[in-house]
């Protein structure tokens, strides 16, 4: 399968022209993993992962509090949003966040 894409400036000048196969994503993961165990070099996307989970939970802080977050700070943020046992059944209902009067822990 074939693709073509364009992309025009403001004045219909083509600036742009995309004319290959399509790639999939999940196709490229798979050849990749295949590559990585075929010469011994395994891949590992643990920190990625976990910095991008970070980047998530920081932005979660940020909206709730109303405040810039600073990846240190967050670190070591004492925020634990575990629930205190572990057990089947409800959770307890957290209280709303309010942008600004909401604090950082």
């Amino acid at each position: 399968t074939r693709a073509e894409g364009y992309i025009d400036n403001t004045k219909g000048r083509r600036i742009y022209k995309y004319d290959d196969p399509i790639h999939s994503g999940e196709v490229a993961q798979y050849a990749n993993l295949i590559k990585s165990i075929r010469q011994g070099k395994p891949i590992n996307e643990c920190k990625r992962l976990a910095e991008s989970t970070m980047t998530v939970i920081m932005g979660r802080m940020s909206a709730y509090t109303g405040r810039a977050m600073k990846w240190d700070w967050a670190i070591k943020s004492k925020l634990d949003l575990s629930p205190g046992k572990y057990e089947l059944g409800e959770l307890p209902v957290r209280p709303v966040a309010i942008p600004g009067k909401t604090r950082l822990i």
